[in-house]
């Protein structure tokens, strides 16, 4: 992922308000997602973030038919932000740059 994007994605993150509590709020985002299996919510707020975008832009990231991790990421902060239309807006357009055209993939052999 280019480093601009993964700043602007890290800096949402942060500037939440609900990601005081990051580890409710990923679960709500990403519960279902295979992802959610090797996210580590212990840490200060920063290196969760950090952790969490390495495990989203991983390419080796099992999927089992979900969409690619950013891209649930951004989907389900974009239904948190629905009444943030700043934020909602950063999201779309993130969104639109990162998981237009991209589809599942299977899991790694």
């Amino acid at each position: 992922m280019d480093p601009d994007l993964r700043r602007r994605i890290e800096d949402l993150l942060l500037a939440l308000p609900q990601w005081e509590r990051y580890d409710s709020l990923l679960a709500g985002i990403l519960r279902g997602h295979p992802i959610w299996l090797e996210v580590q919510t212990e840490g200060n707020q920063r290196d969760v973030a950090r952790r969490l975008l390495d495990l989203c832009t991983n390419p080796t990231t099992p999927l089992h038919g979900h969409p690619p991790p950013i891209c649930a990421l951004l989907a389900g902060l974009a239904e948190e932000l629905a009444a943030h239309p700043a934020h909602g807006a950063e999201v779309r357009d993130l969104s639109t740059r990162l998981c237009q055209g991209r589809r599942a993939r299977p899991r790694p052999v």
